[in-house]
């Protein structure tokens, strides 16, 4: 069987030195405002995984209620909801992700990003995809006040 999970997530924006997407530190004059460690990449493609098995979303899993989960790394997250696929009998076919962030370029960043997605869930890279975006300088995110990120994965039964 073939299932499909999507998501989407927003996070707020801080003055800082880097921002955390998908797992890798990237320069910036902001930084994402999070319980956790902020990565809404990685937070959005939990979700989707996590939502391909009907598991709910990351705060029924992982609630910011929780004090354990105060600054952990998003890695943790989605290395959990690996585990869940796994005790399902499922794998990843596909992932697809956006992220859509003003003035933090991701051009350089976006095959690392891939790869270290990629390194996390133990799959091919070929597997992960990730597009980039602006805001074009409307609302919140054009402003750099937010970034906005989609995740979509295809899971499927069996090895």
């Amino acid at each position: 069987m073939v299932k499909i999970g999507n998501s989407i997530d927003i996070h707020p924006l801080a003055k800082g030195d880097y921002i955390n997407i998908g797992g890798v530190e990237i320069p910036s004059h902001f930084t994402s405002v999070s319980y956790s460690d902020g990565d809404a990449l990685l937070h959005c493609l939990t979700e989707a995984i996590l939502g391909s098995l009907g598991k709910g979303d990351l705060g029924d899993n992982f609630p910011d209620t929780d004090p354990k989960y105060k600054d952990i790394s998003s890695e943790y997250f989605l290395k959990e909801a690996k585990k869940m696929l796994e005790e399902e009998n499922y794998h990843i076919n596909n992932i697809d992700m956006m992220i859509v962030l003003e003035s933090v370029k991701l051009k350089d960043y976006k095959k690392i990003v891939e790869h270290n997605i990629a390194r996390i869930l133990e799959i091919d890279s070929n597997k992960v995809n990730l597009k980039a975006g602006t805001n074009e300088k409307i609302a919140s995110i054009g402003n750099d006040e937010s970034y906005l990120c989609w995740a979509s994965v295809i899971i499927e039964e069996g090895e």
